[in-house]
């Protein structure tokens, strides 16, 4: 059953890139994110947008909302405000459900092309995992692969710059699909049996995980 998230109301996001005397600053879009598969011991939900002109750049941060007070919640629908400077562009919309100790449970994301009051479906994953961090790698899916295969990796924070490595081999290929997707291919010549998977965004900031991935 659908259920309206009232209590976050319209979020006012900077999507950056534009002045505010550009025609149509003013003038704001509703950006519908329709969240379906919200756990149960889900307490807050946290969405993330990044808007493609010459590159992807994200909006600023937006604060958890409460999701305590519902009663239904598939799916739970976040309302958003988006400039209607970017009109037209693609955006990549991401959310992430925390329990109260603000330990990630699920994630998703999605993208579409920026029009008018636009409605945008997003599947979670779950993707339990006890830490907190600002880049956070939390599932691959297979997570048993084969060189030259894909994997899609699932967790938060994840830059359009960001770069994958299997062991130290570099993966040669690396498809952001928003700040808590990438679509990763798997290099050659790594070992059989478990591997280190690591995420870093530009700057250096990374993550790592020795029980996510397995080479067959």
């Amino acid at each position: 059953m659908r259920y309206l998230l009232r209590s976050l109301g319209l979020v006012a996001i900077a999507m950056g890139g534009c002045s505010s005397e550009s025609a149509g600053a003013n003038i704001v879009y509703q950006l519908r994110l329709q969240a379906s598969g919200v756990p149960l011991a889900g307490k807050y939900i946290e969405p993330q947008v990044s808007v493609l002109g010459s590159e992807w750049r994200g909006a600023d941060a937006i604060p958890p909302a409460d999701l305590s007070m519902l009663t239904k919640r598939d799916p739970v629908t976040v309302l958003l405000r988006v400039s209607a400077v970017d009109s037209g562009q693609r955006v990549a919309a991401a959310a992430r459900v925390l329990d109260e100790n603000n330990q990630l449970l699920a994630v998703g994301g999605a993208q579409l092309a920026l029009n008018k009051d636009s409605t945008l479906p997003v599947l979670l994953v779950e993707t339990k995992d006890n830490r907190h961090q600002a880049l956070q790698l939390s599932l691959a899916v297979p997570a048993k692969v084969t060189a030259g295969r894909v994997t899609t990796l699932y967790g938060w924070g994840f830059s359009p710059s960001a770069t994958v490595t299997f062991g130290s081999q570099l993966a040669p290929s690396v498809q952001w699909m928003s700040s808590v997707e990438l679509v990763v291919t798997v290099p050659q010549g790594l070992p059989l049996g478990p591997v280190t998977v690591t995420v870093t965004n530009p700057g250096g900031v990374s993550d790592s995980r020795t029980d996510l991935g397995t080479i067959e």
